[in-house]
Order: C-alpha cells, then sequence, then structure tokens
C-alpha cells in the first residue's frame, strides 16, 4: 500500500524547485515539467524511486493549488505562535520571513466575528466555506460592500525546536479576510480549534479579485451571479482554461443546479439540463430565490 507523504509548505515549494511564495503559474509550470520527468512510466528502470518522486510533487502541487484558505487541520500547526506577540518583536528571522518572504505589509491577530459585524450581514444567513476564503470575503461585500483584504494565516509547527531556522519553525497558508466600514479586519471563514486565533499578514503576493463588472452581483451560490433578472453559472477550476460557461436561469437555484452537476460529472450538456430541469419546477419554499 502507497503512503502518502506529508509535506510542510517550505517542502512544497522545494520539492517543486522553487522559491517559498512562487505564483501560481510557476507552480504550474515545475509540476507540469516534473510530472513528465518523474512519471513512472517513463522510469522503468528505476520505477520505485520514480514513483515515490512522482507522489511527492504531484502530492506539492496539490497542496499549492487547494482554495485559497484551507486552515490546515493538523494539530502540529498552531496559530497564533507561541509567545505571541514577543516573539515577533524579538525574532528577526520571523520578521524576515513575514517582510521579505511573504512582502507582508500589516500584521494583526484576528479572533471570530465580533456579533456586531455577524449581524451587519442580515438574512438570510450565509453558509461559509472551510476552504475557499476568497468566496466567503465576495459574498460579504455583497452584502455589505466591505472590502476584501488578501495575504496569508501565519502558523507556527508545534514540533519544531525554538531555535529551529524560520523555514522549519512557521507556516504560511494564503488566504482572504474582510475590512468593515471601520477599518477593523474580519475574518469569517471556519476554523479548526487549534485556531481560533489567526495571525494574519497582509501581503500582494495573495492578489486581490478584479471587482464584479457594472450590474453584476454575486449570490450565496457558488458559481452563481446575478445580472439583472438572470442568473449565470459558472464553473473555474484551478486554471483559467477550466472555466466552464453553464448557461443563464431564472432562478438563482435553477444555476445552483447546473453548477452542482458539473462539479460532480463534469459535463456542459448534463449540467445544462440540470439546470433547465430545476428551473421548470414551480417556485416553492425550497427553491424561492
Amino acid at each position: 500500500m502507497s503512503r502518502r507523504i506529508e509535506l510542510s509548505r517550505h517542502e512544497c515549494y522545494a520539492a517543486l524547485g522553487l522559491p517559498y511564495g512562487a505564483d501560481e503559474a510557476d507552480i504550474a509550470k515545475a509540476y507540469k515539467k516534473l510530472a513528465v520527468i518523474y512519471h513512472p512510466d517513463k522510469n522503468l528502470d528505476d520505477r520505485e524511486n520514480a514513483e515515490e518522486t512522482f507522489k511527492k510533487v504531484s502530492e506539492a502541487y496539490a497542496l499549492l493549488c487547494s482554495p485559497h484558505g484551507a486552515v490546515p487541520s493538523s494539530d502540529d500547526l498552531i496559530s497564533p505562535p507561541r509567545n505571541w506577540p514577543a516573539c515577533f518583536k524579538e525574532d528577526c528571522g520571523l520578521q524576515a520571513f513575514l517582510q521579505k518572504t511573504l512582502g507582508g505589509r500589516r500584521v494583526r491577530l484576528c479572533g471570530a466575528p465580533p456579533a456586531a459585524d455577524v449581524s451587519a450581514l442580515g438574512e438570510p444567513a450565509l453558509e461559509f466555506s472551510r476552504s475557499d476564503s476568497l468566496r466567503n470575503c465576495e459574498l460579504v461585500r455583497h452584502r455589505t460592500g466591505w472590502g476584501i483584504v488578501g495575504g496569508f494565516a501565519l502558523f507556527e509547527r508545534v514540533d519544531a525546536a525554538r531555535d529551529a531556522d524560520t523555514a522549519d519553525r512557521f507556516e504560511a497558508v494564503p488566504r482572504y479576510w474582510s475590512s468593515n466600514g471601520r477599518g477593523t479586519w474580519v475574518d469569517f471563514t471556519p476554523r479548526p480549534s487549534q485556531a481560533r486565533q489567526l495571525v494574519l499578514v497582509e501581503s500582494p503576493k495573495t492578489p486581490l479579485p478584479a471587482p464584479p463588472p457594472p450590474g453584476v452581483v454575486y449570490t450565496q451560490f457558488r458559481g452563481v451571479t446575478q445580472r439583472g433578472n438572470k442568473f449565470k453559472a459558472q464553473y473555474t477550476g484551478t486554471f483559467v482554461d477550466e472555466t466552464r460557461d453553464l448557461g443563464s436561469y431564472t432562478t438563482a437555484r435553477a444555476a445552483a443546479a447546473a453548477w452542482a452537476h458539473y462539479n460532480k460529472h463534469g459535463d456542459v450538456d448534463q449540467a445544462k439540463e440540470a439546470g433547465r430541469s430545476a428551473e421548470a419546477i414551480p417556485v416553492g419554499p425550497l427553491l424561492a430565490t
């Protein structure tokens, strides 16, 4: 039975031969090149070692290209780091990591959203993803007009020695969060128990999304936007060329049905048919937009 290779983000970049914080285009380019070189079918004379390297490269690519904001669930990572904020003021290596490696501009400790900010979202209650912080921020922006901040969530490895190199002690995961009308950072993305408080680092290395075109608003459904009285379904994968237009519908629920079908089966025509079928169902309590 093949074993899963557990990699830190530092190890992921190293496995792909990239500097820490390389962008997605470089990650994809490096992965494609290495996947060809180490594919087991191309290394029949040394298949076992090639397979191990291929798995390592593949896992590194998968981890680095996961949706923004997926907070690691491992108990080996904690936030804030131990002895925070003193470690930030006293550890020159950590300061260099935040400022030079991550391109950090501002650093703040962010807890659970205050009750006043939760109330500002209004009704119906929004459903937030644990793994897609950007989508969460877009939902909040649609409801409140609040800004979006891009950067990283900072973690410390519990098993790392206090005097270990910075690269062995800390992990930084790309993340988005909201900035309310008072300029306060508010992070609505759900977190695991070991990260009730998160150190957030604002950085241009996690690029901000473009504002929506005039007349387009976000809905509570993933991959569904509203333009006028129509709801458009669009699926976007890891790369731009994986974007799929799944049609426009008279209800958000119908557009969401098309998106959900494509997400599960990967067939555009069948997804559109699923959307049209949902659209034909009379609007009732469960289908109201």
